[in-house]
């Protein structure tokens, strides 16, 4: 067994695609881990504004969830909260949490993902009065959460696309880490050319294997922050 102390590395797939999700899962499930999907409580309302098949809905969170999986939240229909006024940004996030809550997931030990990865300081004060974590976007280059980070429950995150990201994703995790280095957090949407920085599943299943085998890494859920 690892040591839990060493820097953590956590995949978490957004938006809920339904083909890439159930495959994502079948992956996670060969190498006995278990896989994140941050999800929209209204994926309907993002499909028809976007003109696009994206999030599975309930069903399929329910799905993923009886299989072993985490399911966290990722706003109602993936409007920039950033963006609105900060009425509306709450309304939007208490529907998200009151669906979450209506399917029987326990918001106080989540991470919240914020659609875009856009977030203000108004809404993190709020947040965290519901959820545990927050994933924002990374600011200043910043790819390593240290534990001042974690300790503050806003941890930032690190994507690439629109291409594909298996080169940038397999990089990083050749890179030298920070001597204060405690947490990635990549951000992925779907595979095979589904979503935003899609990721081919050969080179999913590459960076399963060299978080696994590497006497530096650990696979996190970010279920395990403390």
């Amino acid at each position: 067994m690892k040591n839990n102390l060493i820097p953590r590395v956590a995949l978490v797939f957004d938006d809920g695609y339904p083909t890439s999700s159930r495959r994502v899962a079948s992956i996670f499930e060969e190498y006995n881990l278990q896989a994140v999907f941050a999800v929209l409580s209204q994926p309907e309302l993002f499909n028809v504004r976007c003109s696009q098949e994206a999030g599975g809905g309930w069903p399929l969170y329910k799905e993923l969830h009886d299989r072993g999986h985490i399911i966290h939240p990722h706003g109602s229909d993936h409007k920039n909260l950033a963006t609105l006024e900060f009425s509306d940004a709450i309304a939007s996030i208490n529907n998200c949490f009151e669906e979450f809550q209506k399917n029987n997931y326990t918001l106080s030990s989540s991470t919240f993902h914020y659609p875009y990865n856009s977030g203000t300081a108004s809404l993190n004060c709020y947040l965290l009065n519901h959820v545990k974590w927050i994933r924002v976007g990374a600011t200043h280059n910043l790819i390593w959460n240290n534990q001042k980070n974690i300790d503050e429950r806003v941890l930032f995150c690190t994507a690439y696309g629109p291409d594909f990201c298996d080169q940038h994703l397999l990089e990083l995790l050749e890179s030298s880490i920070p001597d204060d280095g405690r947490l990635l957090i990549y951000n992925l949407h779907g595979i095979e050319g589904e979503g935003w920085g899609s990721i081919h599943e050969k080179a999913l299943r590459k960076a399963l294997e060299k978080i696994i085998a590497s006497p530096i890494l650990s696979y996190s859920t970010l279920q395990d922050l403390e």
